[in-house]
């Protein structure tokens, strides 16, 4: 890969670490802004049952007592 780079802040280093293209260097100082995507948020699908199967499920399912 041969795109844009970050040189390292550190006095003595002259390493630079290779960005993807398209993306800006991910770090602790980056600002979040309200209305930012986040990675992992579920696609929005218009299909209800689709839409479901991506949203977050229990791990443990509830379980009911057995009827008698």
């Amino acid at each position: 890969m041969s795109g844009p780079k970050v040189k390292s802040d550190k006095p003595g280093s002259n390493f630079e670490e290779e960005v993807p293209k398209g993306r800006a260097p991910v770090d602790k100082k980056t600002v979040r802004k309200p209305n930012d995507s986040t990675p992992n948020k579920p696609v929005k699908t218009t299909n209800p049952a689709k839409q479901r199967e991506n949203e977050e499920q229990p791990v443990h399912s509830i379980k009911k007592a057995p009827k008698e």
